[in-house]
């Protein structure tokens, strides 16, 4: 998951993230706030990477490790 959030260009649209998410297995949270939580559901939620969109495009990215 590290690797997967740090590798993710701000600008890129959100879009090709998340479908790259979804071939990895990662699952997403799509928030309200213009958030999307792309979470490693095989390690129960402690892997997220945080991202901030505007306009469909990253403006934000951080890795969370909850442990």
């Amino acid at each position: 998951m590290r690797a997967f959030c740090e590798a993710i260009p701000v600008g890129e649209l959100a879009e090709i993230v998340l479908g790259r998410a979804d071939d990895l297995g990662y699952s997403n949270r799509e928030l309200e706030s213009g958030q999307i939580l792309i979470i490693d559901s095989r390690a129960m939620g402690r892997f997220i990477c945080d991202i901030s969109i505007s306009d469909g495009k990253i403006v934000e990215v951080s890795y969370v490790h909850n442990g």
